[in-house]
């Protein structure tokens, strides 16, 4: 089961993230989390989201979670970054955190089915 969301915004529509985390092109992926980093620009929150991703598809949980927090640090009521900073703490065992932001997720999107069960799971495991 996958739990990471790639976000649609303009600059990776064209499935070009989904294709570089496909290829493990994560050196294209950090490029564009790079120039994220350096304007500091909120609309570029997706980069790092999507780097956080790419990272974490190639077993390295801890990066991808640096970055998921990174994305959500310049955007935080950025839905798919923060459910992604949800899961990464999940799978590294950090419950408290994990239950905080899926707290922060169904706020913004009560609605969000996967955010709610994940919530109950990271709570039966406290």
């Amino acid at each position: 089961m996958r739990v990471f969301v790639v976000d649609d915004h303009p600059i990776y529509r064209r499935g070009v993230v989904q294709s570089l985390i496909a290829l493990d092109d994560v050196e294209a992926v950090s490029e564009a989390a790079s120039v994220a980093e350096a304007t500091g620009n909120p609309e570029l929150a997706q980069a790092h989201n999507n780097y956080g991703i790419a990272l974490a598809s190639t077993g390295r949980l801890g990066d991808g979670l640096r970055e998921f927090e990174i994305a959500v640090r310049l955007k935080p009521d950025e839905i798919p970054a923060r459910y992604n900073l949800a899961n990464a703490y999940l799978s590294t065992h950090r419950y408290r955190e994990a239950i905080a932001q899926f707290e922060a997720v169904l706020r913004l999107d009560p609605g969000y089915a996967a955010a709610r069960r994940n919530l109950e799971l990271a709570k039966s495991r406290l």
